[in-house]
């Protein structure tokens, strides 16, 4: 008797404990509302696996201010939670200036007329009215999607709202949060990251375009990058052509700057107003 009562409780256990592993093994993969393609594809895409910690590549420049066309050679540096350097070079040989951009400020340096110019993100209005700052900047030159608390975006997919273009460019939207909103779009069949929007007030404040991608050791990076600045009294647009893509090599090292003059900021205030 009891060994028929032991059987009963032994084969109801293993009733259980089935029943159990049916649950597990059918439980839904968390939803998302487009259809054609599923969390975990998404999750592979390539745009979302980790950049390399830092790159460097020749640069061909060309900027459009209010009509004002430049275009000059130059060189881009990134280090990730470090630096962004953007070179002028005449030449190709000789770096007459130098756009530098970190966590605490970002500095324009005149190594030609040896005068600078250095703005907390806090000074300049701009960046206080669309909350950019130093993590997002990097993203946008890394070619990455971003959380602007600096979370994990592939972790929160399910907080974006989804839609799908053409069956080709899936755009992901993240919640609005005091004014501010990020869009991506992302090419579906190789999984790169082709535009960033940030969107202050339902504005298009920055776009960034990114095309031309070659294979790396961390994955496609684009050789292309324009990026377009609504909401200054000065529409800007930059556009730059990559080559000589180098990447974990690059080391983010300020310029010197103790014998140059340093410029008021209020010039480049009314600018970027």
């Amino acid at each position: 008797m009891r060994k028929t009562k032991g059987k009963k409780y032994t084969l109801l256990f293993i009733f259980a404990a089935l029943i159990l592993v049916g649950c597990r093994s059918t439980k839904k993969e968390p939803s998302i509302n487009v259809p054609g393609i599923t969390l975990h594809q998404i999750q592979q895409m390539q745009a979302l696996k980790p950049a390399a910690e830092s790159f460097s590549a020749k640069v061909r420049i060309s900027a459009d201010i209010s009509g004002k066309t430049l275009s000059s050679a130059g060189t881009l540096g990134v280090e990730q939670g470090k630096g962004i350097q953007l070179g002028v070079t005449v030449m190709g040989l000789f770096e007459v200036a130098c756009f530098e951009i970190n966590p605490s400020y970002i500095r324009l340096v005149n190594k030609a007329g040896k005068e600078y110019v250095s703005l907390n993100y806090s000074e300049v209005d701009f960046f206080e009215r669309t909350g950019l700052n130093y993590n997002i900047l990097q993203s946008l030159f890394l070619n990455k999607p971003f959380l602007p608390d600096g979370g994990d975006f592939a972790q929160n997919l399910e907080s974006m709202n989804m839609s799908m273009e053409h069956e080709k460019i899936l755009t992901m939207a993240t919640p609005k949060k005091k004014f501010m909103q990020y869009l991506f779009s992302f090419d579906v069949s190789s999984g790169n990251l082709v535009r960033t929007k940030v969107i202050y007030n339902d504005t298009v404040y920055v776009e960034c375009n990114y095309s031309d991608f070659t294979a790396t050791d961390s994955g496609d990076m684009p050789e292309s990058i324009n990026i377009t600045v609504e909401g200054l009294d000065k529409p800007l647009s930059l556009g730059l052509k990559l080559s000589n893509i180098k990447q974990n090599g690059y080391v983010y090292k300020e310029s010197n700057v103790s014998t140059y003059t340093k410029l008021n900021i209020r010039n480049i205030q009314d600018i970027l107003k």
